[in-house]
């Protein structure tokens, strides 16, 4: 349960810090699933500097994990709080598990940095939430 607690506390602190940066943009990430389209125009901004300051694997890692963060909090925040919905630590990288299912908020949004539009957050957020929602022990 420390274990969780921890990596659940980091990830807070980690998405606090995606909100920190937000602002610096001059745009608003506040948690809810709209600021999800907000997140995706930032990751816009970093995957076209990618191509021009050739950051370090490690940078672009410590960027996704912001932001992944930052996109694992939506989901979290955005489903009942008796889903289960918790972050884990799965082989050093946080994660999002309900119940034993596993989603990987860090991984997709590395991949959008890297891979651009075809990994666009928007779709991914409604999928993962709404698959959590669905699941049948939560049905009311």
């Amino acid at each position: 349960m420390e274990i969780q607690n921890t990596a659940a506390k980091s990830c807070e602190n980690l998405a606090a810090t995606a909100v920190e940066y937000a602002a610096s943009l001059g745009k608003v990430l506040d948690y809810t699933p709209a600021s999800v389209s907000v997140l995706d125009e930032i990751l816009q901004i970093y995957h076209e500097d990618i191509h021009h300051s050739e950051p370090t694997e490690d940078q672009v890692y410590s960027v996704a994990l912001i932001f992944g963060a930052y996109l694992g909090e939506c989901i979290r925040l955005s489903v009942p709080q008796d889903s289960g919905c918790q972050w884990v630590i799965v082989e050093g990288e946080p994660v999002l598990d309900q119940m034993g299912v596993r989603f990987g908020p860090v991984s997709k949004v590395y991949r959008r940095l890297t891979n651009c539009e075809e990994e666009s957050l928007i779709p991914y957020f409604h999928v993962v939430a709404g698959f959590v929602r669905e699941r049948p022990e939560f049905d009311s």
